[in-house]
């Protein structure tokens, strides 16, 4: 979102790889951007070496169209976390089925160990994995992924004046 207004946008070496090598995508091919707040936009991908062995990649913007809308509904998933690798299918079925939010939850019987979830890689590979999924769903929206937390602490941040349904 920082770079949205910028004539040309580089790409981090993850965008890189995946626009050049697992999407093969070629110099000058049209791509389409969002920032997950609603801005999506037509670009032209272009690398320094006109070839997909390129190293680094940017995009140019070239189109514009209107800012989308949100969801009607703002929905926030809390979700007690499942053990070994499930919380990465629950947060990409969530995704690409619109929440806005997503609250892992650390419950008394949570397989994972403690140090395991409050480390911020989870909650990264998490923000990373709801990238992927409005990437595949093509929505301009991506929720928000927070840091597990308990389910006081969840229920806690919850607004009062949203319908909760357990």
């Amino acid at each position: 979102p920082s770079q949205w207004h910028a004539a040309s946008i580089a790409l981090d070496a993850a965008e890189t790889h995946h626009a050049l090598r697992v999407l093969r995508i070629r110099d000058g091919e049209p791509v389409e951007l969002f920032d997950g707040r609603g801005r999506t936009a037509k670009a032209v991908l272009r690398t320094g070496a006109g070839t997909r062995r390129a190293a680094s990649a940017f995009v140019e913007p070239v189109e514009s169209p209107p800012w989308i809308a949100p969801p009607p509904v703002f929905i926030t998933l809390l979700q007690a976390i499942p053990k070994a690798r499930r919380m990465d299918l629950v947060v990409e079925k969530a995704t690409e089925l619109g929440a806005m939010r997503i609250i892992p939850v650390q419950t008394e019987r949570v397989v994972a160990s403690p140090d395991e979830i409050r480390g911020g890689e989870r909650r990264e590979r998490w923000a990373r994995l709801a990238v992927n999924a409005a990437r595949q769903c093509a929505t301009a929206w991506l929720p928000e992924v927070d840091e597990p937390r308990s389910l006081a602490d969840a229920l806690a941040v919850v607004d009062d004046g949203q319908p909760l349904f357990v």
